[in-house]
């Protein structure tokens, strides 16, 4: 069967829409198949202070099922993640102040991000004995800059497949 609907309105907050049907189409399973749909977008926070990088991760994960926020240094990362609440945060660990070594401390430290997956990325070489000293290893992925297109994908898939 066929269905047509003309949306009069619609408004998207957080994780829910509303639509209005023209009164002649009223039909509840369009709305909570939407409802659904919405749920199932995965936020993503990148913290990245080079534009060019970040509008390049941007154009690598254009996706319509990732809402992606972008921000370029520390404190701006502080004010969003309460407010965004990401399911994964790309994170350049060399961001100016409080720095990416802080944020990604606070994230892991911190229980209302317990399920935010973390992709720390920076072009310092990262040994096992530096990932050790700053508490790194228990990012969920480690990337170093320059890094594949295919393998930003990839891990972004997986991280989110995960949670």
């Amino acid at each position: 069967m066929l269905l047509h609907a003309v949306i009069t309105k619609y408004s998207l907050n957080s994780n829910t829409i509303s639509i209005s049907l023209s009164d002649k189409y009223k039909f509840p399973e369009i709305v909570a198949t939407m409802k659904g749909f919405l749920m199932d977008i995965c936020k993503i926070l990148v913290v990245e202070d080079d534009q060019n990088i970040s509008e390049l991760i941007g154009i690598t994960l254009s996706n319509p099922q990732y809402a992606i926020t972008y921000v370029d240094n520390g404190k701006a990362v502080l004010e969003t993640l309460s407010r965004e609440k990401p399911d994964l945060i790309i994170l350049d660990i060399l961001i100016p102040e409080p720095g990416g070594w802080k944020i990604y401390d606070f994230v892991r430290s911190n229980p209302e991000f317990n399920n935010v997956r973390v992709l720390v990325f920076s072009a310092f070489t990262f040994t096992p004995e530096f990932l050790l000293k700053q508490n790194i290893v228990s990012a969920d992925c480690v990337m170093k800059k320059p890094f594949e297109l295919e393998e930003l994908r990839a891990n972004v898939k997986k991280l989110i497949n995960i949670a």
